[in-house]
């Protein structure tokens, strides 16, 4: 119950609160769901991405996600190989 709850905060979070703590949302929802990060990052980009807006235009939603992403899953992993190995 409390990943689904996780993850829908993290779905509105962008809707709601500001860019910090949809981070923050963004990292707690991808320790249960590995790519929930970059699926936030492509809502975000979709909902406030303005094309040729700055000089490299660069989707930075997306960017940040992938790197949530993958944090999350290195914490994921050294978390379950310390638990079940120590």
């Amino acid at each position: 119950m409390i990943r689904v709850v996780v993850v829908v905060a993290a779905i509105f979070s962008p809707f709601l609160f500001p860019y910090p703590a949809t981070l923050l949302f963004s990292f707690a929802a991808s320790l249960y769901f590995p790519l929930a990060g970059v699926l936030l990052g492509v809502l975000t980009d979709l909902l406030y991405y303005v094309p040729g807006a700055s000089a490299f235009s660069l989707p930075v939603g997306t960017i940040s996600g992938a790197l949530i992403s993958g944090g999350a899953l290195l914490v994921r992993r050294f978390v379950k190989a310390r638990i079940i190995g120590g």
